[in-house]
């Protein structure tokens, strides 16, 4: 897109912080003039309001939208210069509506409700909005505006959404690299306790993954203790500049400090007696769906302290285990031993890589577990085949990957299965050992329906499948594997005339982006078109429009479409790219439609 296209809030020297404090005082003083006029109260209750201004300070909070400095929303978005055109339109509608909604409460401005017949005529040659209009229209401009307020901070909320947080969300999440040593005996003992028959050094990997959970979750912790620092005076002050000498939004997570540990050491001992004394014997259960989700569209997660819009006891629980990462790798030698996963398909995947094995040419019955032995084999007792160009055609025909019909043996209790039940099977395990590392204020325990399965390997997977709706298997049910089945080629699909109807659930990340794509082709581009081709005149009708259409495109389009895995997928890059392009081009497009400036005579485009 052209630059000069542009809103003009991108070229603005406005830091994001500036328009944070207005709107904060905004806030106050609205609800403080509403609060002294009975009048206007029974139109937006000052309690209304001031839930409002809470729930915008959680929102710059979460993200630091308050801050000056390296820690600031402002610096993160240096490089995504839509999303930052984005929050500050969003910033200056809200400011807009509180700063007219306070004028109406202090008689500065009559209300266009209580105009005469010949005052509003003008207002009349506006242009209706279709779904926008209804959205919007009141019975009174303050109520309209009272409107307006909330449903901008729920679009700043989802903005936010779309806004992923880089901390440790791969390198420090995804690998233990720091020094646990305090917790490590603690969690390597536990571990011991609960599956006495695994081997020492599975044993040790896997209570250093606790560990590593708990720095995270502290880490977590204090990362968002320092984004949040001074939120109370938004509204009272200007913040003040911060001097950082390192960002910490993509630094890796620290080591703890004495004070930290200190302040650790205590609540730890709780945990360490608390859970021990049911640990051989009950199950620890995911936290339960926090209150809060039923109360609000959005808020604040207590573990990663991420907004999320999560409404089901299910989705929760895939949030929690994908907070925790609970899976790593039980082979010995392998060499990304200490990686996390977040996911049992990228896990098992991993997993049964392990399980590949090369059979030798037929007339030699001898099978190798690694590559480099197979060679060697090779090398030693065929010689004719030993060319480099042979062996390396051999090595593609000689692989086989493992069966998910074939037993295998877990090698955390010793229980004989099929490999497509020691999927859930172990992953059942990692997940109640991931759940140790959470904070004793969240911990639930239930006795273990697992202690009294029988040895029978078809009682094992009889049940797990009833357990299904119990541990995040009913979140990951759709991760479920066929390992060796590949996806289904949707390459060459074309995002904008995609088949996929919307309200579907494709398996591929392709299939979920064509959905995304034909939805916003045909049910968002079309009103919002009309909307930027015949903007409305009056000011505020144009503000409704376009806090609406915001609206819907963060979250039918942005939201939807961020929550998409791509798992590494070239195809589904693009389309997502795609996708964003268009997206972005709308934004920009009816930001424009915003900022047109009307001849108050002939009512035209200047």
């Amino acid at each position: 897109m052209n630059p000069a296209a542009l809103p003009s809030f991108a070229s603005s020297t406005t830091h994001i912080s500036a328009h944070v404090d207005a709107c904060g005082r905004g806030f106050i003083s609205l609800a403080a003039a509403l609060t002294n006029d009975q009048r206007f109260a029974a139109q937006a209750r000052p309690e209304a309001i001031n839930d409002e201004f809470d729930r915008f300070k959680i929102w710059a909070g979460n993200i630091a939208a308050h801050r000056k400095g390296r820690r600031s929303l402002e610096y993160r978005l240096r490089d995504a210069a839509h999303l930052k055109v984005e929050t500050h339109n969003l910033l200056k509608a809200l400011q807009d509506s509180l700063t007219n909604a306070l004028a109406i409460v202090k008689g500065e401005r009559t209300p266009w409700d209580e105009l005469s017949d010949s005052d509003s005529d003008s207002e009349s040659d506006s242009e209706p909005l279709g779904d926008a209009g209804e959205d919007f229209q009141s019975d009174t401009e303050l109520k309209q505006l009272s409107a307006s307020i909330k449903n901008t901070v729920t679009c700043l909320f989802r903005l936010s959404m779309a806004i992923r947080d880089p901390a440790p969300n791969t390198q420090s999440r995804s690998f233990i690299t720091v020094d646990k040593s305090y917790y490590e005996t603690h969690d390597i003992l536990h571990v011991q306790s609960k599956f006495p028959q695994s081997d020492d050094f599975l044993t040790e990997r896997l209570g250093r993954a606790i560990s590593g959970r708990r720095q995270y979750l502290t880490y977590r912790e204090e990362h968002h203790q320092k984004l949040t620092k001074n939120i109370e005076k938004i509204g009272h002050e200007e913040p003040k500049t911060e001097h950082t000498t390192n960002s910490t939004e993509a630094s890796p997570m620290p080591v703890l400090d004495t004070k930290v540990t200190t302040v650790v050491d205590d609540s730890f001992d709780t945990l360490s007696q608390t859970s021990y004394a049911t640990s051989v014997n009950a199950t620890i259960r995911a936290p339960p769906l926090p209150k809060e989700a039923k109360e609000k569209e959005h808020f604040e997660c207590p573990l990663c302290y991420m907004i999320v819009s999560i409404h089901t006891t299910a989705g929760w629980k895939q949030h929690v285990y994908r907070d925790l990462h609970p899976f790593c790798c039980t082979y010995e030698h392998c060499t990304t031993a200490d990686r996390l996963y977040d996911s049992r398909r990228s896990w098992f995947t991993h997993e049964l890589a392990h399980r590949t094995s090369w059979q030798c040419i037929e007339g030699c019955n001898e099978s190798f577990r690694s590559e480099k032995e197979f060679v060697a084999h090779v090398q030693a007792s065929h010689p004719d085949l030993a060319a480099d160009k042979v062996i390396s055609a051999l090595k593609h025909t000689a692989e086989k990957s493992a069966n998910l019909s074939e037993h295998a043996k877990c090698p955390l209790c010793s229980k004989q299965m099929t490999l497509r039940a020691l999927q859930k099977h172990l992953g059942h395990h990692q997940e109640q050992l991931s759940l140790f590392a959470l904070p004793p204020n969240l911990d639930e325990t239930e006795d273990d329906p697992l202690d009294d399965e029988v040895e029978n390997p078809v009682d094992v997977a009889k049940w797990q499948d009833e357990e299904l709706s119990d541990i995040s298997d009913a979140a990951d049910a759709s991760d479920d594997l066929d390992v060796g089945m590949e996806n289904e080629d949707l390459s060459t699909t074309d995002i904008g005339s995609s088949s996929v109807p919307w309200g579907a659930t494709p398996e591929t990340p392709l299939g979920k982006l064509a959905a995304i794509a034909l939805h916003f082709h045909t049910e968002i581009v079309p009103p919002i078109e009309a909307f930027i081709k015949n903007p409305p005149t009056d000011e505020q009708t144009r503000l409704s429009g376009y806090s609406h259409f915001s609206q819907r495109i963060l979250n039918e389009v942005l939201e939807v479409a961020s929550n998409v895995k791509t798992d590494g997928n070239y195809d589904a890059s693009l389309r997502y790219n795609a996708l964003s392009t268009e997206v972005n081009g709308l934004l920009a497009s009816l930001s424009d439609a915003m900022n047109i400036v009307f001849d108050p005579h002939d009512r035209l485009p200047l």
